[in-house]
């Protein structure tokens, strides 16, 4: 999850246009995976630690490669912040990418490149991300049934959330809330 990250540490003049914060990016958590081991490890893994940080950095870079494509400069921020409100009015709702395209006045498929071109994702994706991201907060701030924050994230029931959270952070919803309680 890169919750906050400053754009001048990604090192590409798109990082500060272009959203990064609380993407779920494979090689980005394995990476980070592997950086607290070494961490955890002690002071005379500090070398390991530094090199692991260079490797957490490329592979943020690596999602900014090739800079933004032709249809990139139709999603604007503002574009983005409505879509983002959209997603949080309709969190517990079933969600397509038409209902995007429509709120914006594009077409389903232009959407889809735009998206592609600024986020490097999918609508469907980024509509994930969201919903992962809003049920790992209420998984750290709250004590509700994990099956109730499933439901309120817009997943269909707990099973369904634990698959999303198994492939995109590699744990499950109640692993997640132990070791933010730790």
């Amino acid at each position: 999850m890169l919750r906050g990250l400053a754009a001048d540490a990604i090192a590409h003049p798109d990082a500060a246009l272009r959203a990064v914060n609380d993407a779920a990016d494979p090689t980005a958590l394995a990476t980070a995976r592997a950086l607290r081991r070494w961490l955890l490890a002690g002071p005379a893994h500090a070398q390991a630690a530094t090199a692991m940080v260079d490797v957490l950095r490329a592979a943020l870079l690596a999602r900014f490669q090739g800079g933004p494509g032709r249809a990139a400069g139709w999603l604007t921020p503002a574009r983005t912040a409505v879509i983002d409100r959209l997603i949080a009015e309709r969190m517990d709702e079933r969600i397509e990418t038409a209902d995007f395209a429509a709120k914006l006045g594009l077409s389903v498929g232009f959407l889809v490149l735009a998206f592609r071109d600024a986020l490097g994702t999918t609508p469907h994706h980024y509509l994930m991300e969201r919903r992962l991201a809003r049920a790992r907060a209420e998984l750290t701030s709250t004590a509700k049934p994990i099956a109730g924050i499933a439901l309120e994230c817009g997943f269909a029931d707990q099973a369904h959330l634990t698959r999303h959270m198994r492939t995109a952070l590699g744990m499950t919803p109640a692993a997640y809330r132990r070791l933010s309680r730790a």
